[in-house]
């Protein structure tokens, strides 16, 4: 909700910038402004901002895969999932949707975006051991949505 707020605000304060606008008998005259060094501010700054993100965001997500539990670090907050406690990953919705579905023994639902060679997904099939089929899934946890 803030970053609608924000956006806007950005864009109406843009617009102002690039744009000369007034009423003049009744009728809304819109007209390109040159550009200036306010202009040229403003566009660099928005450019600055964004790479900025950008890099933070790269550094903020990684995957670390061990041999008995792997670690998803977001946001500077470190995960660790046992091999072990993986219960059952949906697989539909995981290649469906690009993402890592699974539950834990606690029935806790975890979503994540997969990696771009799905190594994490490949892994996670590989080394969890007490994977359960869908019907057996559902059976013990019908609570559950899939």
């Amino acid at each position: 909700m803030t970053f609608l707020i924000v956006a806007t605000a950005i864009s109406i304060f843009s617009y102002t910038l690039f744009v000369n606008m007034w009423i003049e008998g009744g009728t809304l005259h819109i007209q390109a402004r040159t550009w200036d060094y306010r202009q040229i501010i403003f566009v660099s700054v928005i450019v600055a901002i964004s790479v900025v993100f950008y890099i933070l965001t790269i550094r903020s997500f990684y995957y670390q895969i061990e041999d008995k539990y792997f670690i998803a670090k977001r946001y500077g907050k470190e995960i660790q999932y046992s091999y072990e406690n993986i219960i059952f990953i949906n697989e539909a919705k995981s290649e469906a949707k690009k993402k890592i579905v699974f539950y834990t023994e606690k029935t806790q639902m975890v979503s994540m975006l997969a990696d771009s060679e799905n190594k994490v997904y490949k892994t996670l099939l590989k080394k969890c051991k007490n994977l359960m089929t869908l019907e057996e899934f559902q059976r013990r946890h019908p609570e559950e949505k899939l």
